[in-house]
């Protein structure tokens, strides 16, 4: 099995991660009343419009079906979610040091801070973040963040880790100490996470498996168009 990045030249129209076996129950009971626990297994899924309108998107769409084989291959997506990222704010001015910003301060051209971007985010719109000290084990929901640049970590937002394909999601802020932010996660650490381990909020990724690619990419309209409704779930 391998996995194999989302081509960049593929842009949805519509995109978004949610929570799926978050909860499991045993059904309800003789006077009608049900009980939930959290599931052990919690994972993310994905949904996506993709529009294909030219011949290079035609062509990246079919290699990626090529590689993904089905779904016997993982693709990273990346979360696209950079509008709700901590980036830095300036001090000057107190706005908001999206990269488009910083690159526009440089007097160069517009960034759009989406993993679809050509250039590297300026220096001074980067979220410089990692895992504090004593790091944390796997399967834990409380992590903590040393921030060295950005602007305050919010609940609701997701990241990544360096090193591993996978997302999280902060469900509750639990404390700030100078620069160190301790939150709770969904879902819990896939893996153990070492001290000053790279935490990733400019462009956080999932490595998932597109349920349905092979069914979707199955004509073009007019012999050139397609509207492809994809279905991912993460791959454990």
């Amino acid at each position: 099995m391998a996995n194999f990045a989302w081509p960049t030249n593929l842009q949805p129209i519509s995109f978004g991660f949610h929570h799926i076996d978050a909860d499991t129950s045993g059904g309800a009971g003789i006077g009608g009343g049900e009980q939930f626990v959290v599931s052990p297994g919690p994972r993310w899924g994905a949904a996506m419009t993709l529009p294909i309108t030219s011949v290079d998107e035609v062509l990246s769409i079919r290699a990626l079906r090529a590689s993904l084989k089905g779904r016997a291959n993982g693709v990273v997506l990346p979360a696209l979610d950079g509008q709700r990222a901590n980036w830095p704010v300036e001090a000057a001015t107190g706005r908001k040091l999206y990269p488009r910003v910083a690159q526009a301060l440089l007097g160069t051209v517009n960034l759009g801070g989406t993993p679809y971007s050509g250039a590297e985010i300026p220096a001074a719109a980067q979220i410089n973040a990692t895992i504090a000290t004593g790091g944390a084990a796997a399967r834990a929901t409380t992590i903590a963040i040393n921030m060295t640049q950005g602007a305050p970590i919010r609940a609701g937002q997701q990241f990544s880790i360096a090193g591993a394909s996978r997302l999280y999601e902060i469900g509750k802020v639990v404390s700030v100490v100078g620069a160190v932010t301790t939150v709770d996660i969904w879902p819990p650490l896939r893996t153990a996470a070492a001290a000053a381990a790279a935490v990733e909020f400019m462009r956080p990724i999932c490595v998932m498996r597109c349920l349905n690619l092979d069914e979707e990419l199955r004509e073009l309209e007019l012999l050139r168009f397609a509207t492809l409704n994809l279905s991912f779930v993460e791959l454990l």
